[in-house]
């Protein structure tokens, strides 16, 4: 799922890019001739088609890859041959993309400079990184006489069992939820305002509808941990390099909104280095 967002993120950004005279152009046939024209985009839009298709050694393909293990290990072979089946077909849609991009002759020279759609995106992208590497880290505490759980019913009680690791996921799911002033609610709405300067109002809606739905997800995890009985105990102790990454990320989305101003500045300077004709 973090391997999806990341690729779709990026594909969004180079979309976002796509302009000529100010306006937004959005037909595949529009990407013709890409690498002549804009070379950086064209590596990195080349870079998540291919990524998609499932070629290795790209995260694509790893992301695939433990997919269908997990349909087999399931025992779902069908829908491990479905999957596989429809991976194939896909790709040869995300290598076309590709073949338009070096192959093909430019219709046209897109705008040179690079607004907030993409200082919008890296934002987002670089919350999103922090929210989920201490989400991550919380599920490596979540062990049982030396054994990983993985269950979200396990998270049941956690406040009254490990309350510091309840506060820490609370912390990352609220952020995830897009609720002020975590750093969550700042990636989202930075996301939202590229897509309306962009004039994409129905892809901005889209968005906020699909981040309230998701709220619920996330915010169900929150009435698990402080709400619910316990299931279990956890093995107490946590690696000093653990607690770190627990620490340093929490605070980060906890304290993000009292100076963003140096992430702002940052990923401004990053879009126009990445992606300047």
């Amino acid at each position: 799922m973090a391997i999806y967002v990341f690729m779709n993120l990026g594909t969004f950004a180079v979309i976002l890019c796509m302009r000529r005279n100010g306006q937004m152009v959005e037909t595949i046939e529009d990407l013709a001739g890409l690498s002549k024209t804009r070379p950086a985009l064209a590596l990195a839009l080349g870079i998540f088609m291919f990524s998609m298709a499932g070629i290795p050694p790209l995260a694509g393909f790893i992301s695939k890859l433990y997919v269908f293990m997990a349909a087999i290990d399931a025992g779902l072979y069908t829908l491990a041959v479905i999957g596989v089946v429809t991976s194939v077909v896909g790709a040869f849609y995300y290598l076309r993309i590709v073949k338009l991009m070096y192959f093909d002759e430019p219709t046209g020279a897109f705008d040179q400079p690079i607004g907030i759609e993409m200082r919008g995106v890296l934002i987002y992208m670089a919350i999103y990184v922090f929210m989920n590497l201490g989400t991550f880290a919380v599920i490596l505490c979540m062990r049982r006489d030396g054994q990983m759980v993985e269950a979200i019913e396990d998270l049941a009680g956690l406040s009254k069992t490990r309350p510091a690791l309840a506060l820490a996921l609370g912390i990352f799911m609220f952020s995830m939820a897009g609720i002020p002033p975590l750093a969550g609610f700042f990636s989202k709405l930075y996301v939202f305002l590229a897509a309306i300067d962009a004039g994409l109002y129905p892809l901005a809606v889209i968005g906020v509808v699909t981040s309230v739905v998701g709220a619920y997800y996330y915010v169900r995890i929150v009435k698990l941990m402080y709400f619910d009985e316990p299931t279990g105990i956890f093995d107490q102790p946590i690696g000093g390099e653990m607690r770190t990454v627990l620490i340093v990320t929490a605070a980060f989305i906890l304290f993000f909104f009292v100076m963003p101003g140096p992430l702002l500045t940052s990923a401004e300077v990053a879009a126009a280095a990445l992606f300047a004709g």
